[in-house]
């Protein structure tokens, strides 16, 4: 990963951090009698993938490296949540080797992972539907936005590639309390229509020498953005599943524990799968 790539990657970062922090303000701001939270969530992180514009290998990859910041504005009938959350994988199809290279004098060199970062930001609201003593039901929308940078290492070579998608989805909440201090949470949404970015079928074609031309890194992502196309769920197929427990530790804080899976499918220009599953642990102060 060079300079430029890496600045990239950090500036979309905190790009994304910062109207999160703004929106979870704005969201206080509205209804300060509602309740709220703050949570963290961290874990291992399990991923496997095959781009078939890069190659047609299944990469996987386990990462201890990603972070969960949410926030939960929250009254009887309704919920606001946000979310970031960020992923950092080593990806690779086979164990490393050495190899050699050189003409004059031969050097030995070990293979490299292919790098994936990968940032999620979210919105949801959402309305009660049904409300029993221990089961209460919500449905809503979720805007389901995420970016991919790719460092592709192909031996002594790399490309740089990219994927994103912004979604619109339905999406479905339960939540039922065990007792006074346990309870468990379903989460669900299925994306109907997304604006989806990815590098282009010759990866670095003259559109994305375009793109770098003047080497500004964030125009340089919104250009990325703005190559892309709307696409159905016939084009592009999305899954998200959070299953979560909590304890209530005090009237303040809340720990447990979630698994969340995430599955995504794109065809255009050539087949995108993507599957992850994380294993989080979670704690959230309550305000």
């Amino acid at each position: 990963m060079n300079k430029d790539q890496f600045l990239l990657r950090m500036k979309a970062i905190v790009l994304w951090l910062s109207i999160l922090l703004f929106g979870c303000h704005l969201l206080y701001a509205q209804d300060e009698k509602a309740e709220n939270s703050l949570g963290l969530q961290y874990g291992i992180h399990f991923l496997s993938r095959q781009d078939q514009l890069f190659s047609p290998m299944v990469y996987h990859a386990v990462s201890p490296l990603n972070g969960n910041l949410n926030f939960m504005n929250q009254k009887e009938n309704r919920i606001h949540w946000a979310e970031l959350e960020f992923n950092l994988y080593d990806a690779s199809w086979h164990e490393p080797y050495n190899y050699q290279t050189g003409f004059d004098s031969i050097e030995t060199h070990t293979t490299l992972p292919t790098g994936y970062t990968v940032v999620s930001l979210r919105y949801s609201f959402l309305k009660s539907v049904s409300e029993a003593p221990s089961l209460k039901l919500y449905a809503g929308g979720i805007s389901d936005n995420q970016i991919n940078a790719i460092d592709n290492q192909y031996a002594q070579f790399s490309t740089f590639g990219y994927f994103a998608h912004l979604s619109l989805a339905p999406v479905v909440k339960a939540s039922y309390a065990i007792s006074g201090k346990h309870q468990l949470e379903v989460v669900a949404w299925l994306p109907l229509i997304s604006w989806i970015s990815r590098s282009p079928y010759a990866v670095n074609d003259d559109e994305y020498m375009q793109d770098n031309a003047d080497h500004n890194g964030v125009k340089t992502f919104f250009r990325y953005l703005g190559d892309g196309n709307i696409h159905l769920i016939n084009r592009y197929q999305q899954f998200n599943l959070n299953v979560g427990y909590s304890y209530l530790l005090s009237n303040r804080w809340l720990i447990g524990a979630e698994y969340r899976f995430e599955f995504m499918r794109d065809t255009k220009p050539l087949t995108m799968i993507s599957y992850q599953h994380f294993i989080n642990l979670k704690t959230s102060f309550q305000f």
